[in-house]
């Protein structure tokens, strides 16, 4: 047993590294006071190599042709993909060695079928596909591709009393919906709300995501008041311009894995931990160097823009740098894969974080390969081509040591 008084060095040691840690770098008054908060420094050297190799393609083939509207995707523990189809309402099945399967679903008002699939998830030998127009998650056999089961996820059809935040997002012309859902443990659903029906820039600022958790056994949400981070959409309105995905707008990103959720602010290299009763718990804060914004490179994001966006964009009130990062993505070993905006603008630095903090490694991909799923010892990326505009799902495999 250690001596009080040496236990008590050790408290007041650890105190003052936490302090001096914070206090030689520069953390924005609003992030300074949080609770469980590490600062890493400015100048962070990662503790591995990586290597990255393309494997594999998933896309158009002989028999079926995907066209320029792929939604979302996700990868089975067999390493089967399936990518949803927007324009078609169905999903397609790929092998891991790129060749189709056959597709699921298919666009209609009845069971298994859709009128617009907006997010998709695979557990326990199980698809589940979000219906953004009908409310309703369906189910899938991975073994079969039959259809289970549809489940309606809406409000309208609730028994228990509707969340407050619904009248309040209706006031500023906000109407949510499940836009987004993860799988969780005793067949349950963590299902996020948010519109995304964009028609002005009014009380955009008031927009929000709002989670419940939503019982599958019983059909009725459980709890309502989870968590409520704030919605932009990185949207850019201008007279009767709507364009989503502005790569220069802050926005809200968080993911999910191991009954953990990671919520950032773009503005902002914070990453804030939360439990799945909606407890924070603890935040990492990275002092990045920020890139400056100029017009000209807001621009030269849109290699082919029209005159009405390029007058939207001079139009725009732009902030003085870019975003810190752009996506935030939580592995199957809960590290962080978060993309960082470079002074090389035509790419991403991607980081891989310990879910301690600790920089593991860092590479560079275009700005156009997305990130989407990391499943093992892979990651998967959707990527579009600039001259066709065809958009397909590639497969690397990564090493690190």
């Amino acid at each position: 047993m250690k001596h009080p008084r040496v236990f008590l060095h050790i408290i007041i040691f650890v105190a003052l590294v936490g302090c001096l840690n914070q206090d030689s770098v520069e953390v924005p008054e609003e992030i300074r006071d949080l609770e469980n908060l590490e600062v890493y420094p400015a100048e962070l050297k990662p503790e591995l190599d990586i290597n990255i190799e393309k494997e594999r393609e998933f896309g158009d083939t002989d028999t079926v042709h995907l066209g320029a509207i792929l939604k979302d995707f996700a990868v089975d523990d067999n390493g089967r993909v399936y990518i949803a189809d927007l324009r078609e309402n169905k999903i397609h099945v790929f092998n891991p060695d790129g060749s189709y399967v056959q597709a699921i679903g298919r666009a209609g008002r009845g069971p298994g079928e859709f009128q617009m699939i907006w997010a998709i998830q695979v557990s326990n030998d199980h698809l589940h596909v979000l219906d953004f127009n009908q409310s309703k998650i369906s189910t899938f056999s991975l073994q079969t591709y039959e259809h289970i089961r549809d489940i309606d996820v809406s409000l309208e059809n609730q028994p228990s009393e509707k969340p407050a935040w619904v009248d309040q997002s209706r006031r500023y012309q906000a109407f949510l919906k499940p836009t987004d859902f993860f799988i969780l443990p005793d067949d349950k659903y963590l299902i996020f709300f948010s519109d995304p029906g964009v028609t002005t820039a009014d009380h955009l600022d008031k927009r929000t995501y709002q989670a419940s958790i939503f019982n599958i056994k019983t059909g009725e949400y459980e709890n309502h008041n989870l968590f409520s981070f704030r919605w932009t959409g990185q949207v850019l309105v201008h007279d009767n311009l709507i364009m989503f995905k502005v790569p220069y707008k802050r926005s809200s990103q968080f993911d999910f894995n191991h009954n953990t959720l990671v919520y950032g602010w773009t503005n902002d290299p914070l990453f804030k931990f939360y439990s799945m009763d909606g407890e924070y718990q603890r935040a990492l804060y990275y002092p990045l160097k920020r890139v400056n914004l100029e017009e000209e490179d807001a621009l030269a994001v849109y290699q082919a823009a029209d005159e009405q966006l390029i007058n939207a964009i001079r139009n725009d009130d732009l902030p003085d740098s870019w975003p810190a990062f752009n996506t935030l993505k939580l592995d199957d070993e809960k590290r962080i894969w978060i993309s960082v905006t470079s002074e090389d603008l035509d790419v991403f630095e991607w980081w891989v974080l310990k879910d301690s903090g600790e920089l593991l490694t860092t590479f560079t991909l275009p700005r156009d390969y997305s990130i989407e799923v990391i499943k093992d010892d892979y990651f998967y990326t959707h990527e579009i081509d600039r001259e066709t505009g065809l958009q397909r799902i590639v497969k690397y495999r990564v090493e690190m040591n």
